[in-house]
């Protein structure tokens, strides 16, 4: 497991560089490429997606895990035909992950001390996403594997 340096965060006018880590159905992760991310928050509407379409990195941070909206325009931007990085950010749990990635999502940023709260083994068992779907074991599969 390595450290990657992600977003900025801002605390009392102070812009700084949070520890995090990156996770992709590899594993942990550090970045590999260097893109710009065009950052929305879950209360954007859906109607301003249209306009991001064309980025070439988006990444849609949660306010917490109960806030579901990510999840929602993740899938509305897919439809609308966005083909770039998809990253998710934010306070989730490893059990998240499967719909994350199933929502369009093609990564997670979370920062170490989220990481710290649950064990490596949850966030690991979560990476196999293919496995535990259930529309899949029973032949009527609605969602496009990758």
């Amino acid at each position: 497991m390595r450290e990657n340096n992600c977003a900025n965060s801002t605390t009392k006018n102070k812009t700084r560089r949070e520890s995090c880590l990156i996770i992709t159905d590899s594993g942990f992760e550090t970045e590999d490429y260097r893109v710009d991310f065009i950052d929305v928050t879950t209360d954007i509407v859906p109607q301003a997606l249209s306009k991001l379409r064309d980025s070439r990195a988006v990444r849609i941070n949660f306010a917490n895990f109960k806030d579901g909206r990510g999840f929602t325009l993740a899938r509305l931007f897919r439809l609308e035909g966005f083909k770039g990085v998809l990253r998710a950010k934010g306070d989730l749990l490893p059990d998240q992950y499967s719909m994350l990635r199933r929502s369009g999502f093609d990564e997670l940023e979370i920062a170490d001390m989220v990481v710290e709260r649950h064990s490596k083994a949850a966030w690991l068992a979560g990476i196999n996403w293919h496995s535990h779907h259930y529309q899949k074991r029973l032949g009527s599969s609605l969602i496009r594997e990758p």
